[in-house]
């Protein structure tokens, strides 16, 4: 029986990495894209990231686009942050976005890896991704 989705983890990060969201600003970031997602029938499994960059793990039916979906969660996710902060640093992302397909018995993992992301950048100093592999 054939599968009829695959789960992508995107990452993409603000213009010129710069730190734009404090952690309540990225909670703002995450509820924002969850709407985004619900709204347009994307199957977001987890939403979350750092101060200069946005991870999500999406599972991705076959009739849908990955460049789509990506577009839709980055341009409206921007579009309406900025109009939600009047003194706060608008946001800009940076063009592209990495993604990768991840197997469904490392789904859990990667859940986690999105959800900790302020604890796991708090430990380590990144300068550019640092992604491991799942499996």
């Amino acid at each position: 029986m054939p599968i009829d989705y695959i789960y992508i983890h995107i990452v993409w990060s603000t213009k010129n990495r710069d730190d734009v969201f404090s952690p309540e600003g990225m909670v703002k970031m995450s509820k924002i894209i969850d709407n985004v997602a619900t709204k347009n029938k994307i199957f977001l499994l987890a939403v979350n990231g750092y101060k200069d960059h946005i991870h999500c793990l999406v599972q991705l039916k076959r009739s849908q686009s990955l460049s789509s979906i990506i577009k839709q969660l980055k341009g409206s996710s921007s579009f309406i942050y900025n109009k939600s902060v009047a003194n706060e640093q608008k946001i800009k992302w940076q063009r592209g976005a990495f993604s990768e397909s991840i197997q469904p018995k490392a789904v859990e993992k990667v859940i986690n890896y999105i959800r900790y992301q302020e604890h796991i950048h708090r430990n380590r100093e990144f300068k550019f991704l640092d992604f491991k592999r799942w499996g």
